[in-house]
């Protein structure tokens, strides 16, 4: 994008805040974008923050979010909102800058998901969770079904980032709302990664000499069977103890048993 890029989408006084932007001048859009709607898009639906984010200006991005601009809001199709974008790039100045504008690094989404979970989804999740932490991120925060960040790195097949998230405070004794624990969850996990463990089938359809459809099951190797799952089952081996010196129980309960319990208290 070139600096004549700003007449395309911007006029007036969001024209100026722009050209701010393309002069890599934080001073200059801390003045002229007093009193704008900095959440209002210019032609194209392209807003001031999408703007500078496409500039790469940092100092830039860290200003308008301070300035009242919402990098959870102003969405584009297939890109998301702002904040979307910066969990998910690789380039995590973009995120940083949000959060030196004053971004809680507790934030969270409509379903109660906070920060550290939603990075989970990301390509470059661990350096995310590493700054999100180190910015104070809650650890243990939970959303609305009672998951954690330590649940979803569980989840997602990312035991490194649960085996950080437990060094940095993350109680490995908690369950969700319907009862599935952590423990439980690491435990179905080494189970299913268990290079013994019966694996799933797939079904291949053919036609006999009938012309009849006949159904033939083919087993599929156990994930644990190679060597990428060997070592991923040596990983979740190391979060299962890590868990229990935290106070983690194993054999886990199941989780209707856990949710009897709840019913108890």
């Amino acid at each position: 994008m070139n600096a004549s890029a700003a007449n395309k989408y911007f006029s007036g006084p969001y024209l100026d805040a722009a050209q701010a932007i393309d002069h890599h001048d934080a001073e200059r859009l801390s003045t002229v974008s007093k009193g704008l709607d900095l959440n209002a898009a210019g032609r194209e639906h392209m807003t001031l923050l999408w703007y500078a984010m496409q500039k790469k200006d940092y100092a830039a991005i860290q200003t308008l979010v301070r300035e009242g601009s919402r990098p959870d809001g102003q969405s584009v199709e297939n890109l998301g909102t702002p904040l979307h974008f910066a969990l998910m790039n690789e380039d995590l100045r973009l995120l940083e800058a949000m959060l030196d504008g004053g971004l809680s690094p507790d934030w969270r989404d409509a379903d109660g998901a906070n920060l550290l979970q939603l990075a989970m989804k990301s390509d470059h999740a661990f350096d995310a969770v590493k700054m999100l932490v180190a910015r104070g991120a809650n650890v243990n925060a939970r959303d609305s079904i009672g998951g954690s960040a330590l649940d979803e790195a569980v989840d997602t097949m990312q035991p490194d980032i649960a085996i950080y998230l437990i060094e940095h405070g993350a109680d490995p004794t908690g369950h969700m709302n319907n009862g599935s624990s952590t423990a439980w969850a690491v435990q179905q996990t080494i189970a299913r990664l268990d290079p013994e463990a019966k694996g799933a089938t797939v079904t291949d359809f053919s036609l006999d000499k009938n012309g009849q459809p006949v159904a033939t099951k083919q087993p599929l190797p156990s994930p644990g069977g190679t060597a990428e799952g060997s070592e991923m089952l040596h990983k979740y081996g190391q979060l299962r103890a890590l868990m229990m010196t935290k106070g983690a129980k194993f054999p886990a309960d199941p989780p209707a048993k856990v949710r009897e319990q709840m019913s108890r208290k």
